[in-house]
């Protein structure tokens, strides 16, 4: 029962992730606070959803700063982004956490060639020459921490939801 509520808390606060970043383009402080009290305390009660060692939920939350600071260095992710990953590499561990972070830049370039294939039919105008974005530029956002909070969301219930036969 205990693994079940951790599973169910881990559940709430990727949802509240993809609300927040999908609706204000935030990753709240006390919001990543509270995912990361709440992978070390299922790590110290040996109850993570993907039964990871703390050495190994730590190289996660590594690997998630090592793939996403160069990005919020040049400017295109925010720093809300770069956090919610650190937070999911603790809960999911390095192989989960690249897989997240692949499925989440999937889920944003298939976000970006919509935006740009809408605009160029709405202004009847060639698309635009590809070129870095400010993250910080209103308007012009994509929800990466709502992608990657998806697509953990995705690895941890077919992990746990029971298979058909």
């Amino acid at each position: 029962m205990t693994a079940g509520l951790v599973l169910a808390g881990f559940v709430a606060f990727l949802l509240v992730a993809v609300f927040f970043d999908a609706t204000r383009r935030k990753a709240p402080n006390a919001m990543v606070v509270a995912g990361a009290l709440g992978a070390l305390a299922a790590l110290a009660l040996n109850l993570n959803p993907v039964e990871l060692t703390a050495a190994r939920a730590a190289l996660g939350g590594l690997l998630a700063l090592a793939l996403l600071l160069p990005f919020y260095g040049l400017g295109s992710m925010a720093a809300g982004d770069v956090k919610l990953g650190a937070v999911l590499g603790l809960w999911l561990g390095p192989q989960l956490m690249l897989a997240t972070w692949l499925g989440a830049n999937l889920l944003a370039l298939l976000h970006a060639l919509l935006v740009l294939s809408l605009s160029a039919l709405r202004h009847r105008a060639p698309m635009p020459p590809p070129g870095p974005t400010d993250a910080r530029s209103p308007g012009r956002k994509i929800p990466l921490a709502a992608y990657m909070s998806i697509v953990a969301l995705a690895f941890t219930l077919w992990r746990h939801l029971p298979v058909p036969p």
